[in-house]
């Protein structure tokens, strides 16, 4: 498990980096404040766009080979950012970026998966999952941790140079250590078509995920799930800056975003390690039960947090939210990765990776519009409550039971 630890550690060290000055960064790079949606919006669709063929060509080509484009592409992606100086520059950048993320998800993740249940069966397969998910999680957070101090350093040093350009560098260094890990682990696929018959595998893969969709209602109640997760969640991620500032008093301090950014990936580590230890006791039925508590327990925590009008108190609810999305990332890891077949899993996986975008995408347009007659934290009084009613796919749901015939299983974020 030590390699696909280190492999999600890396690679979402690269997106902590940024993720406390992100929309500073753009800002910087020469997009106005009401033009960084633009921006925002410019990446969610291309990863929409890019997310199923991504899937169905890790599927067909195999898992490495698309990964290794994906960390190529993200590559490109940076470099035209750290030149950029206007918007439509920084949206080529970010577009680019987006077509990263959708060729890396659920491509990387299945080859280790199928490796893992090829050599000890599904049993211990919450233990990968809870590995994989602690590497990403610790990434984020040390990455984060980083990307807040990077900036005053890099100024120190070059105080004539875009102060986020430093972030970039980083960020395209660990890309590289991390395509050298990729080249030389053991983990191997074949691809899984060729060229000529490449049009009707891809259809007959469709028509296998959606058979996998249909028959597995687990599947389907995950999927919405995830629609919902995405819509409430992206309003938290993307507005928790703007928030935190004004509850500062305007206070511009980098540093500061990048330490409640690192407590922010580390309290998802603490809601790893807590539901992995949960799921090696309880009963395999009860999966789908405790992602419904978990909802409920997270759609109070966000209504909570956007009636605090103090920075502790904020701090204190944005962490537990944060929480909440480390433990439930477990057992819908778990409950995705045992019923899918292994020959749809990347495809699936990156269904299931679309429907978070979709929310968020959805989530864009919904707050754009709302905040000009609302603040954020009545905003995130609603997406609070589409949470918390969401739950309820949860309970009831019959999983634990003998699939049929078509291999199936749950997706997750």
């Amino acid at each position: 498990m030590l390699i696909p630890f280190v492999n999600r550690f890396f690679h979402w060290a690269v997106v902590g980096t940024i993720s406390p000055v992100l929309v500073l960064m753009i800002m910087s790079k020469g997009a106005q404040l009401e033009e960084v949606g633009f921006a925002m919006a410019a990446m969610s669709l291309s990863v929409v766009v890019f997310e199923l063929p991504s899937g169905v060509l890790s599927d067909l080509m195999g898992r490495r080979r698309v990964y290794m484009a994906s960390i190529a592409i993200a590559v490109a992606g940076y470099v035209i950012m750290f030149v950029a100086d206007r918007l439509a520059v920084v949206c080529v950048a970010v577009a680019l970026y987006g077509v990263s993320r959708a060729f890396s998800s659920g491509s990387i993740e299945a080859l280790y998966i199928d490796s893992f249940i090829a050599r000890r069966g599904k049993g211990g397969l919450h233990s990968l999952v809870a590995a994989m998910s602690v590497g990403e999680t610790l990434g984020l957070a040390v990455g984060a941790l980083a990307g807040g101090y990077i900036p005053l350093l890099w100024k120190r040093l070059y105080p004539l140079s875009n102060p986020y350009n430093g972030n970039l560098l980083v960020q395209v260094a660990l890309l590289v250590a991390l395509l050298a890990l990729t080249v030389l682990a053991p983990h191997r696929d074949a691809p899984r078509g060729d060229a000529p018959a490449a049009k009707t595998k891809i259809k007959e893969l469709f028509r296998e995920s959606a058979r996998a969709v249909r028959g597995n209602p687990v599947v389907a109640r995950l999927l919405i799930g995830a629609v919902f997760w995405g819509f409430s969640f992206s309003a938290i991620e993307v507005y928790w800056q703007p928030r935190m500032r004004g509850l500062l008093g305007g206070a511009d301090a980098t540093w500061l975003f990048g330490i409640v950014g690192s407590a922010y990936f580390a309290t998802a580590i603490a809601g790893n390690v807590v539901a992995g230890a949960f799921l090696k006791k309880a009963r395999p039925s009860s999966g789908m039960a405790a992602i419904g508590v978990l909802r409920l327990a997270t759609g109070c925590a966000i209504v909570a947090l956007a009636m605090q009008g103090a920075a502790p108190g904020f701090v204190a609810l944005f962490l537990t939210v944060m929480c909440c999305n480390g433990m439930m990332s477990i057992p819908e890891g778990t409950a995705f990765n045992a019923a899918i077949p292994g020959t749809v899993r990347a495809s699936l996986l990156s269904l299931a990776s679309l429907a978070v975008q979709a929310g968020g995408i959805l989530s864009a347009l919904a707050c754009s519009a709302a905040l000009r007659f609302f603040p954020i934290g009545a905003v995130w009084v609603a997406v609070g409550s589409l949470l918390l009613g969401s739950a309820f796919l949860y309970f009831g749901a019959p999983d634990g039971r003998p699939l049929p015939s078509v291999e199936t299983v749950a997706p997750v974020r």
